[in-house]
């Protein structure tokens, strides 16, 4: 758990730098980019250290497909 809040430290202490630098350039999308890959990083970083698993990045993109692929099939767009 100390390691978890310690990356978490860390990334906020980095995102204090880098956002003002960021926004200068005058995009707000690279902030948001930015904040987001951040944000999942620190998610999986605290994930890991409290020891929970982790699923399959294959099992992450049958869990989107699958609806997706029902959706398609129903309105005929694809042919099982």
């Amino acid at each position: 758990m100390i390691l978890g809040i310690s990356v978490f430290a860390i990334s906020v202490l980095v995102a204090y730098f880098e956002i003002p630098k960021l926004r200068n350039c005058g995009t707000k999308g690279n902030v948001s980019v930015y904040l987001a890959f951040l944000a999942i990083g620190n998610f999986l970083v605290i994930w890991r250290t409290l020891g929970l698993p982790f699923l399959n990045p294959g099992d992450w993109i049958e869990i989107v497909m699958r609806p997706l692929t029902k959706l398609l099939l129903s309105l005929g767009f694809i042919k099982a």
